[in-house]
């Protein structure tokens, strides 16, 4: 008897491919729906037949049209149908590499979430695996996630997530604020892209003169895509409420006199030991973070 799910597949594979190479349509929309299509014929035929049937299609697909169509790729084709029957658009400014990466994912809110980054932080393939590696969801504050039930757009310093983690490359006795800066310069690439997209360096300990007074930021960035500076002001200790009033001083120093008319005000954030989370929750300003930061164990090579 011959099985139309198995040919049906067959038929969506060709035409897509054909589609593909005419270029008469985008490519990774082409992809993305005919995966989805594909999911579907499996979740069809799953009805009728049990699990195996997929490892058999897998086994005769591959021989036909490549490894693309082994039994790990279709299992997550019938994920993805399943996942879009759930509510979910198809987004074509997603490539399946990111699908996969968010179909494992249980959390509803952590799958917008994701989205949401991908899109506006433009994020590849890898960025994206080590963002939901270093579990960036589950660490932004409980209000930032709030913020996102009640569907509203967060801020660039509310997505930021806490704790910030530091990775030393040696072991220190004591982390002082110094310490603390030179193992974020020593890494400056993996802090800034823990912060989020578009971040870029500006200068470190910059200095300021307030009147008759020499004052330094710790560091000073500045992000393209929110088209501002970011002050950031690292404290070795617990959050003390002069933290707030002092960022605020410097963001206000570099809103008067290094930001021209075509700039965004100068957005902060203030890295720190520990932080109650209502204090935090207080400062109430979409244009200043408090969060924390977590020293990575340096593993010693003997």
């Amino acid at each position: 008897m011959k099985d139309n799910y198995l040919e049906n597949i067959r038929n969506e594979i060709i035409n897509g491919n054909a589609k593909v190479i005419a270029k008469n349509y985008q490519i990774n929309n082409v992809k993305l729906t005919m995966n989805y299509n594909i999911g579907k014929k499996l979740a069809e035929a799953g009805k009728h037949y049990d699990e195996g049937i997929v490892k058999k299609y897998a086994k005769e697909l591959t021989v036909e049209f490549g490894t693309n169509y082994g039994i790990t790729n279709l299992k997550y084709m019938r994920l993805f149908h399943n996942f879009i029957e759930k509510g979910h658009p198809l987004d074509d400014q997603l490539t399946w590499s990111h699908y996969k990466l968010l179909l494992p994912l249980k959390n509803v809110e952590e799958i917008k979430y994701y989205i949401s980054i991908i899109k506006r932080d433009n994020l590849s393939k890898r960025a994206l695996a080590e963002r939901i590696k270093t579990n960036e969801y589950g660490r932004l504050s409980d209000w930032a996630k709030a913020g996102l039930l009640n569907k509203e757009e967060l801020s660039l310093v509310q997505s930021i997530p806490s704790p910030i983690v530091l990775m030393p490359n040696k072991s220190y006795e004591v982390y002082t604020e110094k310490v603390l800066q030179e193992i974020i310069y020593e890494n400056l690439d993996s802090f800034m892209k823990q912060l989020g997209g578009g971040y870029t360096y500006v200068g470190k300990e910059y200095k300021l003169n307030i009147g008759d007074k020499k004052n330094y930021i710790d560091y000073l960035l500045y992000n393209y895509k929110m088209n501002c500076f970011c002050v950031i002001e690292i404290k070795a200790r617990e959050y003390r409420k002069n933290d707030y009033g002092q960022t605020k001083t410097y963001m206000n120093y570099i809103d008067e006199h290094l930001k021209t008319i075509t700039q965004n005000n100068t957005i902060g954030i203030i890295i720190t030991k520990s932080v109650n989370k209502f204090e935090a929750y207080y400062v109430k300003d979409n244009q200043v973070t408090i969060v924390e930061f977590k020293i990575n164990k340096v593993v010693e090579v003997s």
